[in-house]
């Protein structure tokens, strides 16, 4: 039951990750920070659960933002 809950809640993660990016780029530093901060400790929890020795932490990184806001 407990790795139903982990998988639920890592969904949850990445459907808002991937509804709310365009959003994401409009917040400030904190917002952005926490986001990713919160994520990476699903992450640790998921990878705890599911014995994964490799899982990296992620990072958010403001000039990648940049660039795609010129590739639009």
């Amino acid at each position: 039951m407990k790795g139903h809950i982990s998988i639920g809640i890592l969904l949850l993660f990445c459907a808002y990750g991937a509804l709310g990016a365009s959003i994401l780029a409009k917040r400030d530093e904190a917002e952005k920070k926490q986001f990713v901060t919160g994520l990476n400790r699903l992450r640790q929890v998921v990878a705890a659960e599911f014995k994964i020795a490799n899982m990296q932490e992620m990072s958010y990184h403001t000039g990648l933002e940049n660039e795609d806001g010129r590739l639009r």
